[in-house]
């Protein structure tokens, strides 16, 4: 592996973020507060050739709302084995509703991640936050595949008067 280069955006929307990568791909993106901010280490080396300069680019881009798909590489450190057996997703989104009526204009986000093993099991859980609908809980599912065959379950929250939502699906890929 190359030296990594590392650069801080302090003026991000979700608040300070350390980059860190070469110019293959990127390794870091950390948040910088929290009770554990990820360290920078002692090899890196600060970005004066601007090597994460488009990192940056396609982050303020998706901030802005006018991207929806990152194009940057990104490394993941594990042999190819624990790289294809372990598979780990994190997703995360913020909708803004710009309602004439500022009763209404209001933000509902929810975030998740899913970790897969051996393309078999999934685990899903995450989290949504809907202030009007009075949603604000855990989500949680599982997802089984065999063979082309997936069955999948999730259990999500309604508004705070109904019952949890419990959805089964079934399906095969071709």
């Amino acid at each position: 592996m190359s030296a990594l280069f590392y650069t801080h955006i302090d003026d991000s929307p979700v608040g300070p973020l350390l980059l860190a990568g070469d110019s293959a791909a990127l390794h870091v993106l950390a948040f910088g507060v929290g009770s554990r901010p990820r360290e920078i280490d002692a090899d890196w080396t600060p970005d004066t050739k601007g090597v994460l300069s488009d990192v940056r680019k396609e982050l303020d881009r998706y901030f802005a709302g006018k991207l929806r798909e990152f194009s940057t590489r990104l490394a993941f450190n594990g042999t190819p084995f624990q790289n294809e057996i372990h598979r780990v997703m994190i997703a995360a989104d913020a909708n803004r509703f710009l309602l004439p009526d500022e009763v209404l204009a209001v933000s509902v986000w929810n975030a998740g991640v899913e970790y897969e093993f051996n393309r078999l099991i999934a685990l899903r859980l995450g989290y949504i936050s809907d202030p009007i609908g009075t949603i604000t809980d855990a989500t949680y599912g599982l997802g089984l595949t065999y063979k082309g065959f997936r069955f999948d379950y999730a259990s999500f929250p309604q508004s705070e008067f109904l019952d949890r939502v419990q959805r089964f699906s079934a399906s095969y890929h071709f």
